[in-house]
């Protein structure tokens, strides 16, 4: 993926991310509809990349996550990940990529991203959703975090904790 900067109004896509400034947001765009956007680690790595664009381009206030197609993502798409599974390794970060899940405080972005989901947001979806700062579901959206049925640790920290006192005001029910 080229990691030139985009300046306002710039587009730039892969086969599986599209990236195009609207003013001072950097919207990316998951573009893998036909596999329900599922992560193989080119999606991966690109996403990578985009944040760490958003963090370093100074016309950049925010990033706007979304998907193209019915589906936010089906997870990961689970032969391209085999290898790292195996090892017990997540993959490495691109040289300039941040990390998009969170995990290390020391690689993750630094300004706002939204995102905005729709149809299925399994596993990855719903790691990427904790990470990010304002979540935004259509009514019809359905979650699942589906790793224990594939025998599969998950990578990041999905877990949704609640207070009693607040497990009221919860408006998904969770709690």
């Amino acid at each position: 993926m080229d990691i030139a900067p985009l300046t306002a109004g710039h587009r730039k896509s892969s086969d599986n991310l599209l990236m195009e400034t609207r003013g001072h947001v950097l919207c990316m765009g998951l573009n893998r509809p036909e596999k329900r956007n599922a992560f193989d680690l080119d999606l991966y790595r690109e996403l990578c990349l985009a944040y760490g664009e958003l963090h370093r381009n100074p016309d950049l206030r925010c990033g706007v996550l979304y998907a193209e197609g019915d589906h936010f993502t089906a997870g990961l798409d689970l032969p391209a990940w085999a290898d790292c599974f195996s090892r017990g390794q997540f993959p490495e970060l691109p040289k300039l990529g941040l990390d998009p899940l969170g995990l290390d405080p020391r690689l993750q972005v630094g300004k706002p991203v939204v995102m905005a989901v729709q149809g299925i947001c399994l596993t990855i979806g719903l790691e990427l959703l904790l990470a990010c700062d304002i979540r935004v579901a259509a009514d019809t959206v359905r979650f699942g975090q589906i790793e224990i049925k594939r025998g599969i640790y998950r990578w990041g920290v999905p877990r949704f904790a609640c207070s009693r006192k607040s497990a009221g005001e919860m408006p998904c029910g969770i709690c």
